[in-house]
């Protein structure tokens, strides 16, 4: 057909030479103007030679090697008319735009405007136009460009194009191509001739790519067909690789299933939701989209049903959803439209992920930059493609579940050591006889508070200065009750780190923090159908003081890192040794939770308080040393009793402990000599300070440490935990005043 043409054009256009004459004459006598070279354009001839001669290069090339023909034609072309710059340019038929695929530029000729990103109908409309009614475009300088194509004009002079001719294409009477050659530093005047070759050479290109589109077609059938047998088969290996894969490694396998198959598909993004157990809520779990595509703007985070609730009841009645575009879905479908128009999805596919006729999730594809149809074929892949998901997870699962079994059983079993270890442990600390001893006013009362509680799950808040014997008192109360057959539980609160505390109390999930690289249960698990003994309860950190409420009021709570509520029957004891009712005066102490500790009170009396019981103590503590250090200790003078009586005891029943101790490692005999000069100053037999007394003296070394500052940063009421007027109340009625 090629040959038939310019067969036709040799024949027809030979009159044409007098116009080339013509040509060459006005641009040689036209100063102004660049000429062709008058040896190539001296007739039609050389041009005919040059037509043909591409002409033949295109009959029966491969469509792989015609984008290098194009480019070498333009490029004759261009030096034999002296163009500085070629182009051509095709329809896109899918997005209706004016594609530019193939451009020749001269040597050392600088030209700034990038034709990929050149919109035809928006940047020139004019030509755009022209070119639609197959009309040709030829503009010799810019002075021809009519009125209504400003945007050409500018663009020609802005990028220095002097002189330029559009040639259009057509394929089947409508436009298909544009061959565009320009000049950039001369201006030339287009002749007929010219003009008709050029059309000629658009032509050649043009039908030559489309015989080129048909043996792609045809082998893109083929392609095709091959595609599918080989998708077939990676199904086919995809299901036999789930069956012996270990279940840590089926969520990457998804992943890369989710790949193949949307490189298959050729879509932009690929999908898994998968439902919880009452189909309440679902969640992203795999996901997959093809390079370009972002994956922000996508829901991964925890989805209640009722949001979408069209979207729901379609997947979970085994249906799939398929739209080609967003108006297909049906008005019920609000939340679901206005997420597919948040997130640009142009069209999508869904079908469900079904075990044993159960829908646990479903299996998506999603176009966004261009819509498409869904063919029943490609539904088909799909079905079978979300079988092999749906096995692989109900696998997952299932092994999941195993785990979780047999993880409870360890949690049970580690739990029962933990308790055995902890009970080992506190049979053998130093209070590990438990008896209250003494038979003052003083203590006896404690005890009859301690019976009388005991029986109860009453919540006790037991007070008392430093080493008083708070812990004794827990002790006490949890072996007299119910829960006497299982350990006590402590935690000194005071003596962990503020970042340790939750953890330590309520537990942890792997990973909840940075170092936290086990599952650990906390003591308030670990005192399930028991007692927990808080100790130092005022220096809980005030954020966590909220969770304990919780845990006192309704028995629940969650581990650091996870969101599943652990239920406990837990009875709890507090104990402290500073004035609540201070801190809570401070901000330091949530009053609710005061109230809620403050059940059933216990003060626990300081060792000054009862000097009777001292020698009842001393010998128990004299009992104690003489088994662990092997001593026969068996005589205390009656002057280092009244000494140790006459001691103010600030440390209290621990003061009294440590000192024997210290005692018996100097005995050298039988007889226990007790030394209390360094702490009594010689002054052993004086009476002791009130706590008035104290605290007057308290009060006054701190404001000297201040400088008597009360209030502000640092003052003196923030380091005593009072409020600025309580602490001047309190001077007033303690009797201090500044000095001078």
């Amino acid at each position: 057909m090629l040959g038939c043409d310019l067969t036709l054009v040799d024949n027809t256009e030979l009159t044409d030479l007098d116009m080339n004459q013509d040509f060459l004459n006005e641009n040689q006598s036209n100063t102004t103007h660049s000429e062709f070279d008058q040896a190539e354009l001296e007739g039609a001839v050389p041009f005919e030679s040059l037509v043909s001669e591409i002409s033949a290069q295109f009959i029966g090339l491969d469509y792989s090697q015609m984008d290098v023909a194009i480019s070498e034609a333009l490029a004759k072309t261009s030096e034999f008319t002296g163009s500085d710059l070629s182009t051509f340019m095709q329809l896109d038929e899918k997005s209706g735009q004016i594609v530019h695929t193939h451009q020749w530029l001269r040597p050392n000729i600088d030209f700034d405007l990038d034709f990929t990103e050149f919109d035809l109908y928006e940047s020139a409309p004019w030509i755009a136009q022209e070119l639609a009614k197959l009309e040709p475009v030829v503009i010799s300088c810019l002075a021809d460009f009519p009125e209504g194509a400003e945007k050409e004009r500018t663009i020609a002079g802005s990028t220095g194009i002097k002189s330029a001719v559009w040639i259009p294409v057509a394929v089947a009477g409508s436009f298909a191509a544009c061959l565009v050659l320009n000049t950039i530093n001369h201006e030339v005047r287009w002749p007929e001739l010219v003009v008709r070759r050029l059309q000629l050479l658009g032509e050649i290109f043009a039908n030559s790519l489309n015989r080129s589109r048909s043996d792609r077609s045809m082998k893109s059938q083929a392609q095709a067909l091959i595609h599918q047998i080989e998708f077939e088969q990676m199904l086919s290996k995809l299901s036999a690789t789930f069956i012996a894969l270990p279940v840590e490694e089926i969520d990457d396998r998804i992943n890369d299933a989710l790949r193949v198959i949307g490189e298959y598909l050729e879509v932009d993004r690929a999908f898994v939701d998968q439902f919880s157990d009452d189909k309440k809520e679902f969640r992203m779990t795999h996901m997959w989209t093809a390079p370009g595509i972002r994956r922000d703007g996508f829901i991964f985070e925890l989805v209640l049903s009722g949001y979408v609730p069209w979207y729901t009841k379609t997947i979970l009645s085994g249906q799939p959803i398929v739209f080609t575009s967003v108006d297909e879905l049906p008005e019920q479908a609000v939340n679901e439209r206005e997420y597919v128009k948040q997130t640009g999805i142009e069209s999508s596919a869904v079908v469900p992920l079904m075990v044993n006729r159960s829908v646990i999730g479903n299996l998506g594809f999603d176009m966004i930059r261009q819509a498409r149809v869904w063919s029943d074929e490609t539904l088909l892949r799909l079905r079978l493609a979300s079988d092999i998901v749906a096995n692989a997870l109900k696998r997952k699962q299932a092994d999941l579940q195993l785990r979780q079994a047999y993880n409870e059983v360890r949690i049970l079993k580690k739990r029962l050591q933990a308790e055995n270890v902890y009970l080992k442990h506190e049979i053998s600390a130093d209070y590990s006889r438990y008896g209250i001893l003494g038979h003052s006013e003083a203590i006896t009362g404690v005890v009859r508070q301690v019976e009388r509680v005991a029986s109860t799950d009453a919540t006790v808040l037991v007070s008392g200065e430093t080493g008083a014997g708070k812990e004794l008192i827990a002790r006490a109360i949890h072996n007299r009750s119910e829960r006497s057959g299982r350990a006590l539980v402590k935690v000194n609160c005071g003596a962990l780190p503020a970042s340790l505390v939750e953890a330590e109390l309520f537990g942890r999930e792997k990973g909840a923090y940075t170092g936290a690289l086990s599952k650990q249960i906390g003591r308030f698990e670990l005192a399930n159908g028991s007692s927990i003994f808080l100790d130092e309860i005022s220096e809980m950190p005030l954020e966590l003081q909220t969770k304990l409420l919780r845990v006192l009021q309704e028995g629940e709570f969650e581990r650091l890192g996870s969101s599943q509520t652990v239920k406990v029957d837990v009875r709890v004891i507090a104990a402290t040794n500073q004035d609540l009712a201070n801190t809570i005066a401070g901000g330091r102490f949530r009053e609710d939770l005061y109230y809620r500790l403050n059940v059933f009170p216990i003060e626990v009396p300081p060792l000054r308080e009862r000097p009777n019981d001292i020698p009842v103590l001393l010998w128990a503590f004299v009992q104690e040393f003489n088994d662990k250090m092997g001593k026969k200790i068996s005589d205390i003078p009656q002057s280092t009793i009244d000494a140790l009586q006459g001691y103010d005891w600030p440390g209290n029943v621990r003061e009294l402990r440590n000192v024997t101790e210290r005692a018996m490692i100097l005995s050298d005999d039988q007889v226990l000599r007790v030394d209390l000069a360094e702490k009594n100053r010689g002054n052993a037999a004086s009476s002791p300070l009130t706590l008035q007394a104290l605290e007057k003296q308290h009060i006054e070394g701190v404001l000297e440490k201040t400088s008597w500052r009360i209030s502000g940063k640092q003052g003196a009421a923030e380091l005593l935990g009072l409020k600025p007027t309580t602490l001047r109340s309190k001077m007033a009625k303690l009797g201090i005043h500044r000095p001078g």
